[in-house]
C-alpha cells in the first residue's frame, strides 16, 4: 500500500479504541517479526473476518479455516490480529467465528488465561518474548483489556471523512470500501449511505476509464516486463494481472476473494498455457515486486500438488472445499478468458 492510502485507512481505525490498543503490542512483535505496517495487517485481518462469517459452521469448515490461516504471510500476527478481534467484538458476526476463536484459542496453547477477567487474552504474553516489554508491565496480570468497538455517531464522522480522502485510486478505493464494509457490517448496515457514497466514487473513476472493457494497457516499464518472467505476450498478461488484481474486478470480489485464490488461479492458468515456466518460488517473487502481493509458494504447491493446474477440473466435492474450488476456478476462467479478449482487441486494433 502506498503511503496516502496507509493514511487514509489510518483515518478510520485510529478512531477504534480496538485498533490503537493493539497497535501498541503490535510494534513490541514487530521488533521480533519482519512485518508489514500496522493498519496492512490490520486491514487483511478485517477482510478474513469478513470472508469467513457468512461461512457454515460444520466443525470440517472451522478447521479448514483456522488450518488456512497456517499457511499465510505474517501468518504468527495475522492469527493474533483475527483472534484479538474475535475476542474484542467479532465473534458476534455469526456462530462460525465464534468457533473459530474457540479452536484458534485451543490451538493456541501460548495464549494464557488473564486472572484479572477470567478470560484468555487474544495477544500473547509477550513478556515471555520480549525484555523490553516487562518495563512497561505494571499490572501483574497484563493483558489488554476488552475494547469497544466504536459507537455509530463515531464510525459515522470518521467513515465520512476516510472517503474524503481515500486516494483517486483503484487501489485506494477498492481498501478503502473493504474496510467501510467492515463498520457497516458492526453497525448493522446504519452506514448504508456512506457504502452508497464510496460506490459512486468508484463508479465515477471507473467512468473515466476507456468504454471498451479491453483497452487496457501494461503499466510496467520494458526492464519490469523483461524481468517478470513471463515468456510470451508479456505486455498483455502483465496488462490483464494488473487489471484483475488493481481493478474493478478485484473491487467487486474485495469480500470473497484474498490475494491468495488469485495468486493459485492465475498462476494456474499462466502454466497450462505455457506463459510461465519457472518455480513457484519466482512466481511469488514476481507477485511481490509487480503487484505487491505477499503469497506463500508453499501454499500454491499444496494446492497445485493436490488438485494440478488444469483448473477446469478443480474439485467438486461437498465438503465445504468446493467453495473455494469454485471461487479459484471462476477467478482462472475469466483471467484465461480476459487474455484472450484483450489480445483479440489488441490485433484489430492494429489491423484498424
Amino acid at each position: 500500500m502506498n503511503l496516502k492510502l496507509n493514511e487514509a485507512l489510518e483515518t478510520i481505525c485510529m478512531n477504534d479504541s480496538r485498533y490503537n490498543a493493539w497497535k501498541k503490542d503490535y510494534y513490541f512483535l514487530s521488533n521480533r517479526y519482519a512485518m508489514s505496517k500496522p493498519i496492512e495487517i490490520w486491514t487483511e485481518a478485517t477482510r478474513h473476518i469478513m470472508q469467513m462469517k457468512d461461512v457454515d459452521s460444520s466443525k470440517e469448515n472451522v478447521e479448514r479455516i483456522v488450518n488456512g490461516l497456517e499457511s499465510k504471510d505474517n501468518m504468527f500476527l495475522l492469527k493474533e490480529t483475527i483472534l484479538y478481534l474475535l475476542d474484542h467484538g467479532d465473534s458476534d458476526f455469526s456462530n462460525c467465528l465464534e468457533k473459530v476463536k474457540e479452536l484458534l484459542i485451543e490451538r493456541n496453547k501460548h495464549l494464557y488465561l488473564n486472572r484479572a477477567t477470567g478470560k484468555y487474552e487474544s495477544i500473547i504474553d509477550l513478556r515471555n518474548l520480549i525484555p523490553n516489554y516487562k518495563k512497561r508491565i505494571t499490572n501483574s496480570f497484563g493483558g489488554i483489556r476488552f475494547q469497544k468497538v466504536p459507537d455509530f455517531m463515531s464510525a459515522h464522522a470518521f467513515v465520512n471523512k476516510a472517503i474524503e480522502i481515500c486516494p483517486d485510486d483503484e487501489e485506494g478505493m477498492t481498501v478503502t470500501m473493504l474496510l467501510l464494509q467492515y463498520y457497516n457490517k458492526r453497525h448493522n448496515g446504519r452506514l448504508e449511505a456512506e457504502i452508497e457514497t464510496m460506490k459512486a466514487k468508484m463508479r465515477g473513476l471507473w467512468n473515466k476509464k476507456p468504454k471498451d472493457r479491453c483497452d487496457i494497457s501494461c503499466p510496467f516499464d520494458d526492464a519490469q516486463v523483461k524481468s517478470s518472467g513471463i515468456l510470451k505476450e508479456a505486455k498483455i498478461v502483465l496488462a490483464v494481472m494488473n487489471d484483475m488484481l488493481k481493478g474493478e474486478y478485484r473491487s467487486k470480489n474485495s469480500s470473497k476473494c484474498s490475494d491468495i485464490d488469485f495468486a493459485i488461479a492465475m498462476f494456474a492458468v499462466l502454466m497450462i498455457r505455457g506463459y510461465w515456466k519457472k518455480q513457484r518460488k519466482e512466481y511469488s517473487e514476481m507477485m511481490k515486486q509487480l503487484f505487491d502481493m505477499d503469497v506463500k509458494t508453499d501454499t500454491i504447491g499444496k494446492w497445485i500438488r493436490q488438485y494440478s493446474t488444469n483448473y477446469e477440473e478443480w474439485y467438486n466435492g461437498n465438503d465445504g472445499k468446493e467453495v473455494i474450488s469454485a471461487r479459484r476456478k471462476k477467478i482462472a476462467t475469466d483471467f484465461a478468458e480476459m487474455i484472450d479478449k484483450v489480445k483479440t482487441y489488441k490485433l484489430k486494433e492494429m489491423k484498424n
